[in-house]
């Protein structure tokens, strides 16, 4: 949102007087329910784990007494549902997972990716390319003691395959669907394939093309509309917070007023150098001032000018603002934990987000780690990953995205940069803009 000269509207009242009257029906209606994209919302990242999510289900559920799963984590269940869930017991798992049965799995030859069934108790799925029963041992050898289950699956592509395929997008789209535009592509790990989604009104003649589409590709297609266009969320009170800053308050570009604000992602260290500096969504420093600005800085309020971006035409939405040393955190908006290092997301891993505009914790399902879409700020592509169960709003570019491993430690994930919770990878924002994540 850009700043713009307002004109003032003038509107003249005239007061007649009434006479009193009896309370009608109106005046006493019961609120109206949950919006359509609530209910939506809901829906989502209640199937994501495997809950009922029939509409009528979600609707008599939202807002109700019996939600207890949206003060800690954003996702209505009732209690029954958030203790079967376990979703603190999910993000343990995931975190043993990701330091002692990935790191050898990735070793093997007939490696070909993994992620987690968020909607079977989140349970490790491992792909290989053929059964191997020295290698599934090994991977089983390594799996932590309290465990949610693991199996293998077998398949010929690869997540690299995958990947591989995804990038393709960059340079055969335009040869096989010129004038249609590529809202977002991504790796579904799961189903393994390729999806692609275009604009409601191009889906017919894209699935015209979807055969095309794969052979370009070299890999299963699937194309489908677009839920809605993405648009980048850069536009306002975790007010007071410095010396040091946590992930998640709020920055201002240029002046501190209801135009142009993102959220502070994560504090990082620069490889070279050592400087204490933050990292927030690469869109926001795109236009205008980069001078990024947080009220309770004292003196001007400004907390640093940018210093490096990585938001360009098939690169990743982030950017690094430079910050005096003092400031360095490694505490989180609104949560109690605090950040012990950094991680790597897998498909079906629980995530929350500390959201600065909206002021809220808010907690989804990775859904794919290989996403490239369309950022409409600057017009580019770029690479990341997206999630199910968390929609931003304006003003929340930028928040920190981790998972919660037990009740005093998180793990970086990344930054969320969109309406739609495309995110930037935390392993992309340490290479591209060559920084490391501030941990005690």
């Amino acid at each position: 949102m850009r700043r713009a000269a307002g004109a003032m509207l003038t509107i003249s009242l005239t007061l007649a007087a009434v006479s009193p009257r009896a309370a009608t029906a109106a005046d006493t209606a019961a609120p109206a329910g949950p919006s359509t994209a609530a209910v939506a919302n809901a829906q989502a990242e209640r199937a994501a784990l495997g809950l009922p999510a029939d509409a009528t289900t979600v609707v008599s559920l939202l807002g109700s007494a019996g939600d207890v799963g949206t003060p800690d984590w954003g996702i209505s269940m009732t209690a029954a549902e958030e203790a079967a869930v376990d979703l603190p017991g999910r993000s343990r798992f995931a975190h043993e997972v990701s330091t002692s049965v990935l790191p050898y799995a990735r070793t093997l030859p007939g490696y070909g990716g993994a992620y987690f069934d968020a909607a079977s108790h989140g349970e490790l799925v491992v792909i290989l390319k053929t059964h191997d029963e020295a290698s599934e041992a090994g991977i089983a050898a390594r799996m932590p003691a309290v465990t949610r289950g693991l199996k293998f699956a077998y398949r010929a592509l690869t997540e690299k395959d995958l990947d591989v395929a995804l990038r393709r997008t960059e340079t055969l789209w335009d040869g096989v669907l010129p004038g249609i535009r590529l809202e977002r592509a991504s790796v579904d790990l799961r189903a393994g394939r390729v999806v692609v989604e275009v604009a409601p009104s191009d889906l017919a003649a894209a699935q015209g093309s979807a055969a095309a589409l794969t052979a370009a590709l070299r890999a299963p297609v699937t194309v489908q509309a677009a839920a809605s266009v993405d648009f980048d969320t850069a536009c306002t009170d975790r007010d007071h917070c410095v010396a040091p800053v946590k992930a998640g308050i709020r920055l201002y570009q240029g002046a501190i007023d209801n135009y142009n604000e993102c959220t502070l992602g994560w504090p990082v260290m620069t490889i070279i150098g050592g400087d204490g500096q933050f990292v927030t969504s690469g869109h926001c420093g795109y236009t205008g001032s980069n001078s990024w600005l947080h009220p309770g800085a004292p003196g001007n309020h400004v907390l640093g000018t940018e210093q490096a971006t990585a938001y360009v035409n098939n690169g990743h939405d982030a950017m690094r603002v430079s910050m005096i040393d003092s400031n360095l955190g490694y505490g989180i908006y609104g949560e109690s934990r605090t950040v012990k290092g950094e991680s790597s997301a897998s498909p079906g891993m629980t995530v929350c987000d500390s959201r600065g505009h909206a002021n809220l914790i808010d907690c989804g399902t990775v859904s794919s780690i290989d996403v490239r879409w369309y950022s409409n700020t600057g017009g580019y592509y770029v690479y990341g990953g997206s999630t199910t169960g968390i929609a931003q709003i304006g003003g929340d570019s930028g928040s920190p995205l981790y998972y919660r491993d037990n009740s005093t430690d998180a793990w970086v994930i990344g930054i969320v940069d969109t309406s739609n919770a495309n995110f930037t990878l935390s392993q992309d924002i340490d290479t591209s803009l060559g920084c490391y994540f501030w941990t005690p």
